[in-house]
């Protein structure tokens, strides 16, 4: 009877082991699934920031190629002897101005947007480490496990 009692607590222990193993491993999956859209909306606000960075790569090339020939000019507004052609020239200078001042805007602008992506990305890298450190800590427990059930009597 005692024999009994023993391989029926084994087999409740196996049972519970398994249950157990069965139960993480659903876990495993779960936490594997998800991950996706949190792997998806890396990808998406990666390409975003991308984006905004060429925004400002061209917002500054177009503003160091307004500087030039707000440059030109105003030269050519300084050396002008007909009032006529200085008024036409102080007109098309500021209009540079005009648009070096939009392009300032919009570049600030992009700048909100990429500090703001940049904390987005931040935020989801965290809680992607998160599901990532907790998968792995599964995964040893259930490895722990296998390892208990293999050596079993």
């Amino acid at each position: 009877e005692a024999k009994e009692n023993l391989n029926e607590a084994e087999q409740d222990y196996n049972a519970d082991i398994e249950k157990f193993r069965i139960e993480t491993d659903e876990k495993i999956a779960e936490n594997k699934k998800g991950r996706e859209p949190l792997e998806l909306d890396w990808i998406r606000l990666n390409e975003k920031k991308k984006q905004i960075l060429e925004l400002l790569t061209q917002a500054t090339q177009k503003t160091q190629t307004l500087t030039t020939e707000k440059k030109h000019l105003e030269e050519k507004e300084a050396s002008a002897q007909d009032s006529t052609i200085r008024h036409t020239t102080e007109n098309a200078r500021w209009e540079i101005e005009k648009q070096k001042k939009d392009l300032e805007i919009s570049y600030l602008e992009q700048k909100k947007n990429i500090e703001a992506t940049e904390k987005e990305i931040a935020t989801l890298t965290e809680t992607y480490r998160k599901l990532l450190q907790n998968e792995l800590a599964m995964g040893k427990e259930l490895a722990r496990i296998r390892e208990d059930l293999i050596h079993l009597p």
